[in-house]
């Protein structure tokens, strides 16, 4: 069972509930106990002191009004440990779904519409290199002026191609050309990237892109995966055989084929509204 309605807030070890009701089996004995998951932080529940209120297992714990939260039952001793195998099972099977093997006879794997964010990168005069956004996933597919100038469009080239250009070449004017690498990895923020371009720009310019987005684990917070709708059943196949690997019945998993199927309709909806 699963409860997340409504927010909470946390102080010194005691959860209130800002709207609604707990459900009579949380922190209950009879039924098992459970954990809770609030914007990330996982706590055992280890008593009901009211419909609005309950008791957690770190009474250090702190977090404002408003956050996010899931409660979910358990029958085990451990019980934030099954909250935190629940959550693994579908960070794993949503990563699975977004980043599908490559289709037969294509190279490379494929990249889902949905997963396609657009952006702008506003130039300056002299600088050559631009952070791109947090969430960017190591791929722009597409960049272009967003007024008329000598170009329209930048051609996207690899790094090593474009040191070459910018070795060969110290001229200044609109840039042609258009790549991305990685900037010093930071602990407190993870792999960050930047764009480079080339030539040097002369004048401040807009440049539209498009990249893929790298998406955030999905948690109490950010709840909503990617894709919608019409590829929720596809998604939750990934999972059931996520769960199916980590619980050891991967040799006679159910859910591995019907992920596979899922997949392949998810693909061929995808393909009919982008270009192969």
């Amino acid at each position: 069972l699963t409860y997340d309605a409504g927010t909470v807030a946390a102080s010194s070890g005691v959860v209130t509930l800002t709207s609604g009701t707990f459900p009579a089996w949380v922190g209950t004995t009879t039924t098992g106990t459970s954990a809770i998951n609030i914007a990330g932080s996982y706590y055992k529940v280890t008593n009901r002191n009211s419909d609005t209120e309950i008791l957690i297992s770190d009474s250090s714990a702190s977090h404002s009004s408003g956050a996010a939260y899931v409660i979910v039952q358990s029958q085990t001793d451990d019980k934030t440990d099954d909250l935190r195998l629940l959550d693994d099972i579908v960070e794993e099977g949503y990563r699975t779904f977004l980043h599908p093997h490559p289709l037969e006879k294509r190279r490379r794997p494929h990249i889902w519409s949905f997963i396609m964010k657009n952006a702008t990168l506003t130039l300056s005069s002299g600088n050559l290199d631009y952070d791109l956004p947090a969430d960017f996933g190591q791929h722009i597919a597409w960049a272009g002026y967003s007024v008329a100038t000598d170009l329209r469009r930048m051609e996207i080239i690899s790094q090593l191609e474009m040191e070459a250009k910018r070795a060969m070449d110290d001229a200044s004017g609109d840039p042609k050309y258009i790549t991305w690498r990685p900037k010093s990895f930071v602990s407190s923020t993870g792999q960050r990237f930047e764009a480079i371009l080339a030539p040097k720009p002369n004048a401040t310019r807009t440049v539209n892109y498009s990249y893929r987005v790298n998406p955030d684990k999905l948690n109490p917070t950010n709840k909503f995966p990617l894709g919608g709708e019409l590829h929720a059943e596809t998604l939750l196949a990934a999972c059931l055989a996520s769960a199916d690997r980590k619980t050891d019945n991967a040799e006679n998993s159910l859910y591995e084929g019907l992920y596979q199927t899922r997949l392949a309709a998810s693909l061929y909806a995808d393909l009919s509204v982008k270009p192969i």
